[in-house]
């Protein structure tokens, strides 16, 4: 059908459908140092030491060099700009060419205009919403946050240093070779161009680690006169420099210091000791609390606590005891969260063998008689004694049938007629026990209870107090703590909280009941209670692969859990106090009782880390070394054996099945193991969020979820809070198995700061989805014939035809809304399964398709280097 005539403009549709253009300026390099500059701002909620909220950060277009400037008020980005070009003029002669920034009121724009005609600078301010034209300066800021980030971070520094790492970061960038300049830093290049020589390499032979430990000289003029033996020196941090010869040292909690005369220990960068740190002196990061929408899918290898953390209401009210700053314990609500620690998941408490093995020295075995638990309320033994008959209703016992026969059969007819008094759940629960036939769902129990006086009360009490006893006895034989007097003195000492749980077998029914101690770690201060927190675990993709290696090579594999892991580490410092655990008479009514660990417990925010360096210790001392790669998986020289540690999992993988025993024996000398089967996470968390009823749902996002929009609204705490647990549950499941929900997960992550109602709606609907398909999986061993791929192969030496490696790629060209950012993702198969994928978004602005797609191919060459 051919159609003649012209077409007509529709002004409707130009209102109704009209969409942003990308961008088709080519960006073309400055060829002089002074021909064009960008400038943009940084806030920072964080205030410096100094109070400083904000930083003017200036790049140079030719060289890529930066500067940048920290101030209070965000008003003053104005004079430091124009002092900027001032300097230049009189370092230089020449002024700028083009500044190029946005239509910030920062910049004072009638006077910056003004002021830019007089100097004879052409003034470029950019559109509204239209980041892309000054992608440059975009990326600068972005480049140098992440910088700050890390820095702070890995130098258990305060966020209120963020200036100081800031002047640092960029002083850092300004001396790091790039590609741009040839392999020369924007130091030199800059240097080379402006005095027009060659050869002006930067020195930084002065430099030393960011956050190291510095001993400062104190010069004879500071110190007291006479005094012939006080120190010589000053404990601090390095944090910055001045010019090339002085060094910017942090002196605890407020001060920055100059010096010239300075010595470091470069291998230490662990918190300064001072005194007790206030609010405002918050750690840089904490590992194991993480901040869900500054993760990509691939950063989340363990599902995040399914209650986040919420800051308290107020601050916990603190008495002085004799010097010693105690918590109390009626200020910590239910409510209040535990320390997020990996391996909580699998754990199982120890079980109690009647042959009592040798108690540690100092520590005092508590009889059973001493374990009994008191409760807020004074509980009556009730003890039910047999009715007494009457005469007249004696009957004669049949003949054959003795005494002791008609007693325990009127105790069956008394238990059946209590039991008809129960709850249908509690009587099955409790009838199936008799019958040693457990076969009632643990989602179909009672909740557990969440206080010591809840338990009281609880259906299930007993059965609790018993899993209670068997975990308090634990502690005592493996001494994780020693009863010592309050010290004098001004100490934290931490709260402890008892958690109960029921353990499930691979069916999802009651198999024990479970109780646990745990410290309230969110009461921890860095630099006083613990230093460094950061455990490693397996990677997703390292796990993948050698579970296709396994398929393809017909491996053996076994998996099985160490029990109580957490503890079975030694305490890395001295002097970290816990109140003793609440319930039992051996401790009720002494105030002066105190316990001072020695052995790490659940909660400690080291304790990953502890667990981490004692199975690598041990498993070092039987002839496995950790690849340099991941740090969890291991390999025996001599037999070939595979370990893979994952928190408190251990994956044992060989050719042999009698090589597997050998590894799973040595490991049984040391810790207690117990197999682990099929495992039910989406039951669990379906379960969780009440969706085990959801409709059936064929896609975990409908056509529209990718257009979705930040709330503009202040999120209520109860959405925030649910939105938050929500997207760290799938989250962990799309890491390491369900790639199917790997970009609607990571598109739900970019508003975990302030949810809608909408955005937790479409959260449920994944769940929903995880809910109709709970067994898809990746299946790994299949060969695929007829795809392009490249085949695995070293001097002649090839591998089997299922370990062909095939990948793609793909980018969306600025997909997200908020910032016109470009979405990626990649994906790696072998073996007929996936192994390696991602779907994330950009960190920088591109402004064409075709650069998102370039710069996508240049992440995945960068990620996949080795």
């Amino acid at each position: 059908m051919h159609l003649k005539g012209k077409e007509q403009y529709c002004e409707t549709c130009a209102l109704t459908k009209a969409r942003r253009q990308p961008s088709h300026i080519p960006q073309q390099r400055a060829a002089y140092p002074g021909d064009v500059l960008h400038g943009d701002t940084l806030q920072v909620t964080q205030a410096g030491l100094k109070g400083e909220h904000y930083a003017l950060t200036l790049t140079n277009d030719a060289t890529a060099y930066r500067w940048g400037k920290t101030f209070k008020n965000k008003s003053e980005a104005h004079d430091a700009l124009m002092r900027f070009l001032k300097r230049w003029h009189n370092q230089t002669g020449n002024y700028i060419k083009v500044l190029r920034i946005d239509e910030g009121r920062e910049f004072a724009q009638k006077q910056l205009k003004a002021a830019c005609d007089e100097l004879g600078v052409e003034l470029q301010t950019l559109a509204p919403y239209y980041p892309e034209q000054n992608g440059k300066a975009e990326k600068a800021n972005h480049i140098t946050e992440t910088r700050i980030r890390s820095m702070l971070c890995d130098a258990n520094l305060p966020q209120s240093l963020w200036p100081e790492a800031y002047e640092t970061a960029l002083k850092t960038l300004n001396r790091t070779p790039t590609r741009l300049n040839g392999g020369k830093t924007p130091h030199q290049a800059l240097k080379d161009a402006l005095t027009n020589t060659t050869g002006n390499v930067p020195d930084i032979t002065r430099w030393r680690t960011f956050g190291s430990t510095a001993y400062v000289h104190i010069p004879k003029q500071k110190r007291a006169q006479g005094d012939k033996f006080s120190v010589r020196a000053q404990k601090g941090k390095l944090v910055g420099y001045d010019g090339d010869y002085i060094y910017r040292i942090y002196i605890a909690p407020h001060k920055i210091i100059r010096s010239a005369h300075v010595t470091f220990d470069e291998a230490n960068t662990t918190p300064l000791r001072t005194s007790p740190p206030t609010d405002d002196d918050e750690p840089a990061c904490e590992y194991v609390e993480l901040t869900l929408q500054d993760l990509d899918i691939n950063d989340i290898t363990k599902p995040l606590p399914l209650d986040l953390p919420q800051p308290p209401a107020h601050k916990p009210t603190e008495t002085q005891n004799g010097g010693v700053t105690e918590l109390q314990e009626d200020e910590l609500s239910d409510s209040s969260q535990l320390s997020a620690t990996a391996g909580d998941t699998h754990e199982e408490p120890p079980t109690i063998v009647d042959a009592e093995p040798d108690t540690p020295s100092g520590i005092e075995l508590p009889e059973m008689g001493q374990l009994e638990p008191s409760g807020g309320d004074e509980q009556q033994q009730q003890t039910q004694t047999q009715p007494r008959r009457s005469a007249r209703e004696q009957k004669l016992r049949p003949e054959g049938q003795s005494y002791r026969d008609e007693v325990a059969l009127d105790d069956r007819r008394k238990r059946n007629r209590n039991l008809m008094a129960l709850p249908p759940t509690i009587a099955y629960v409790y009838a199936t026990a008799v019958s040693h036939v457990p076969r009632v769902k643990a989602k179909d129990l009672p909740p557990p209870p969440k206080t010591w006086k809840e338990l009281q009360t609880h259906p299930l009490s007993k059965q609790l107090m018993e899993a209670t006893h068997k975990e308090f006895r634990q502690h005592i034989r493996n001494g994780t703590w020693r009863k010592i007097k309050r010290p004098n003195g001004n100490i934290r000492i931490l709260p402890v909280k008892w958690i109960w749980k029921y353990k499930e077998d691979a069916d999802g029914y009651l198999a024990s009941f479970k109780a646990r101690l745990v410290v309230r770690g969110d009461k921890q201060r860095p630099g006083l209670d613990y230093f460094a927190t950061y455990a490693a675990v397996a990677r997703a993709s390292t796990l993948r692969l050698i579970f296709a290696l396994v398929a393809v090579y017909d491996l053996e594999c076994e998996q099985v859990d160490i029990v109580s892991a957490f503890i079975q580490s030694l305490m890395d410092q001295k002097g970290v106090y816990i109140r003793l655990p609440e319930g039992f008479r051996e401790y009720e009514g002494n105030e002066e009782l105190i316990g001072e660990l020695l052995r790490s417990l659940y909660g400690l925010k080291q304790a990953p880390l502890l667990w981490q360096q004692e199975i690598t210790t041990f498993l070092k001392s039987k002839g496995y070394e950790p690849l340099f790669s991941d740090p969890c998986v291991f390999h025996h020289k001599e037999h070939k054996g595979v370990i893979i540690v994952y928190v408190d999992d251990i994956l044992l993988i060989h050719k042999r099945k009698d090589v597997i025993l050998n590894m799973h024996n040595a490991l049984a000398e040391r810790y207690e193991l117990r197999n682990l089967g099929p495992d039910t996470y989406i039951e669990e968390i379906v379960h969780k969020y009440g969706m085990s009823n959801s409709k059936h749902t064929n896609t975990p996002m409908v056509p529209d979820g990718a257009n979705l929009q930040p709330f503009k609204s202040t999120a209520s705490p109860n959405i925030t809070s649910e939105y938050q647990s929500l997207i760290g549950s799938i989250g962990y499941a799309a890491n390491m198995t369900r790639a199917d929900i790997a970009y609607a997960t990571h598109k739900l992550c970019q508003f975990t700061h302030n949810p809608s109602e909408e955005h937790l709606s479409h959260a449920k609907r994944v769940l929903a989805y995880l809910n109709t398909y709970p067994d898809l999986a990746i299946c790994l061993g299949g060969v695929e014939e007829g795809v392009l791929g490249l085949q695995l192969h070293h001097k002649g030496v090839y591998g089997p035809p299922g370990l062909q490696l095939h990948g793609a790629a793909d980018a969306a060209f600025a997909d997200n809304a908020d910032n016109r950012s470009s979405t990626f993702g990649y994906a790696f198969k072998a073996a007929g399964g996936l192994i390696s994928y991602k779907s994330s978004r950009q960190g920088l602005v591109a402004t064409s398709s075709t650069e998102a797609e370039s710069c996508n191919t240049t992440i995945l060459t960068f990620t996949h280097y080795d």
